[in-house]
């Protein structure tokens, strides 16, 4: 997983602890977060369009 994924999945996993409910899943905000998985892996398979992925990454994050 690259390490500029990982802070945002802590996230996650902390807001979905604290609910009582703890087993639903957030399926929009967790389909964001998998989406910049894809993307940040894509960059790192394809370095030419490392630029145009740290953009999207930095525009694409889930709401709580």
């Amino acid at each position: 997983m690259p390490p500029e994924t990982v802070l945002p999945w802590v996230e996650e996993f902390m807001w979905q602890s604290g609910e009582q409910e703890f087993w639903k899943t957030r399926t929009k905000a967790q389909f964001v977060l998998r989406l910049r998985d894809a993307i940040a892996e894509a960059g790192r398979q394809l370095p030419d369009f490392s630029g145009a992925i740290k953009w999207s990454l930095a525009t694409v994050t889930p709401q709580q």
